[in-house]
Order: structure tokens, then C-alpha cells, then sequence
């Protein structure tokens, strides 16, 4: 390993995932440049069961940790907040994906256009089929396109990053632009992985997650393909970038770049921190036993407790901003 450029625990990935269907993924993006490397990674449609977020009782956390209310979402929570009460509201959502979060938004009222766009073809085609089945393409739009090609005259009330900005690159650009698409009273929203870099998790932050792995029964920790989960490692940055160059790009620095531009109105941490590599791959195992909820509220808890004592820091954010 030099620099964690590399380390043999990318060989064993790679080899499991040409083990599985998807590496058909992988191959085809041999030779690849990284603007197409990163829109064939966003092409492809995951259902995200082997990760954290995809539990139930993950959302009512965050509700709790963002809102205050395990019923209320961040969504539900500023639009109330910032938006209530306003009426033909302009948005423009960078990094839309399939649109899952503007129709969210579409949903609470009080927007007149909603426009999203993103790098892969196949992403906004879905956005556009979703918005036309729910009856929302009279507010939706979606087109594909880069964030710093928008026409820079437009100007919003709200544009949000949703699990976005960590994709971008440069970041200083990328808010500069969005900081001009703002109108003077508009909001930058975000709702964001703020960790480590590439994927460079904390010597600490590991030392957690795997301190839980070796406590963690063994048919909690076995993937699908059969293999037992029994540490976390740090990604080699040179697997990172072949796979998806946008991946947590610039991650490390989204807050402090935030503050250099924007007005922090509203700061909300919401962990991640441990939950977020601890069940990657193995969230499955948790999504039903009563065994299974209560090793994951220990795990929660010990989150929680490192949190607390400034041990770790919360790789999970929602913001509200203005521009300076």
C-alpha cells in the first residue's frame, strides 16, 4: 500500500464482484473516460438493500436526530421551517438522480417549477417516467446536463444537493455557481455525506466499526455471496476513482467550503459515522429479528456515545445556507 493508493483488500472486491453479475459493470468501464465512468455508475439502478439506510428503523433515527420528531423528515422539517407559506417557489436540484427527493419536495406544496438535472441519461429517463406516473411533470422537470453549464442568468429560491455535493468536483466551482443561481434570499439546502475523502475512514472510526464486527454474531455479518464480513478496511483511492471518479471527491472539505461562502442559517449532524461501513453489505441480516433490532440499537448506541465524547465526528449532514 503506498499512500492507500492501493491495498490487497481491493484485489479481494474485485474479485467478489466478478464473482456476481455485476461485473459486467466493472468491465465496461474499462478504458473508459471519467465523465463516462461516473454516468455509467449512475446509470445502473441499485435497490440499496445491503445498506444501512434501507432499514426502517434508520429513518425514524434520522428524523429524530434532524427534526426533533421520529415522524417528521428533514424534507417535512424546513419545508415548514423556511418554505411555508410561499407560493410558485423556483428550485433548481443539481445532481437530481431519479428524482426521488423532488418529488418528495413536489409532494409538500408551494413549488411552481422544479428542475433537475444530472449527468446520466438513463437516471433522468427514470426521474421523467416517476414524475409522470405520480402527475407531477406540470412542476418536474428534468434534463441531463453538468451542474456548470446552467445558464448562470437563472436565479432560484431553493436549491438543495441531496447526496450530490460530495460528487463534485471542483468544489469551489461548483458553489460559486450555485451561490449565482441563488436568488438574494434563496437557500442552499443540503442533505450530505461530509466524511473523510475518498473513503479514508479515521484510524478511530475504523477501530469502532470493527471493534462491533468482532462482537456481531456471524450469520448477522454474512453477505450474500456467502463470505463472512469480519473487518472493515480503508478503499484503495486509485479502486475509488476507476470505479466512480465523482465518489466523496472532495467530501473532506464541503463544510469548511461551505462557511467560506455561505451562511451556516441552520447545522444539523446525524451520524453515520459507524452504521454507514458497519452494515454495508450486511444490512440485510438486520431487517426483521427481534436479535437483529436489538444488535443494532447497541450499535446506534455506541455511535451515539463516540459522537458525544468528540471521539468522532458525524459523517452526515443536513444545512440550511445562504449566500454571503
Amino acid at each position: 500500500m503506498i499512500n492507500y493508493l492501493i491495498n490487497c483488500h481491493d484485489w479481494v472486491e474485485l474479485v467478489a464482484r466478478f464473482r456476481t453479475s455485476r461485473w459486467r459493470k466493472e468491465a465496461a468501464k474499462l478504458g473508459r473516460g471519467a465523465q463516462a465512468r461516473v454516468e455509467m455508475q449512475w446509470d445502473y439502478s441499485d435497490d440499496g438493500s445491503d445498506l444501512g439506510w434501507s432499514l426502517q428503523c434508520v429513518q425514524p433515527r434520522w428524523n429524530h436526530l434532524i427534526s426533533g420528531d421520529v415522524e417528521v423528515t428533514y424534507h417535512t422539517y424546513l419545508h415548514r421551517r423556511y418554505l411555508a407559506g410561499r407560493r410558485d417557489l423556483t428550485v433548481v436540484s443539481i445532481g437530481c438522480g431519479a428524482g426521488d427527493n423532488e418529488r418528495v419536495w413536489a409532494g409538500l406544496g408551494g413549488f411552481a417549477c422544479i428542475r433537475g438535472y444530472d449527468l446520466s441519461p438513463a437516471a433522468i429517463q427514470r426521474a421523467r417516467d416517476a414524475a409522470t406516473a405520480e402527475g407531477l411533470y406540470d412542476i418536474l422537470r428534468f434534463e441531463v446536463a453538468d451542474a456548470l453549464d446552467l445558464d448562470a442568468g437563472a436565479r432560484y429560491d431553493v436549491v438543495p444537493f441531496e447526496q450530490a455535493l460530495h460528487h463534485f468536483s471542483p468544489l469551489e466551482k461548483v458553489l460559486e455557481r450555485t451561490a449565482q443561481l441563488l436568488k438574494p434570499d434563496g437557500l442552499l439546502i443540503l442533505n450530505e455525506y461530509v466524511g473523510p475523502t475518498r473513503f479514508q475512514w479515521t484510524d478511530r472510526q475504523l477501530e469502532v466499526i470493527n471493534g462491533l464486527l468482532a462482537i456481531l454474531p456471524e450469520h448477522l455479518r454474512r453477505q450474500r455471496d456467502g463470505r463472512v464480513k469480519r473487518r472493515e478496511h480503508r478503499p484503495g483511492r486509485l479502486r475509488m476513482i476507476a470505479a466512480d471518479p465523482s465518489e466523496a471527491a472532495e467530501s473532506g472539505r464541503i463544510l469548511a467550503a461551505l462557511r467560506e461562502r455561505f451562511e451556516i442559517v441552520e447545522l444539523r449532524p446525524y451520524g453515520g459515522t459507524v452504521f454507514h461501513m458497519l452494515l454495508r453489505g450486511i444490512a440485510h441480516n438486520f431487517a426483521d429479528t427481534p436479535e437483529a433490532q436489538e444488535w443494532l440499537e447497541l450499535c446506534f448506541g455506541v455511535e451515539d456515545c463516540a459522537l458525544a465524547a468528540g471521539e468522532l465526528e458525524s459523517d452526515f449532514v443536513v444545512a440550511v445556507c445562504r449566500a454571503r
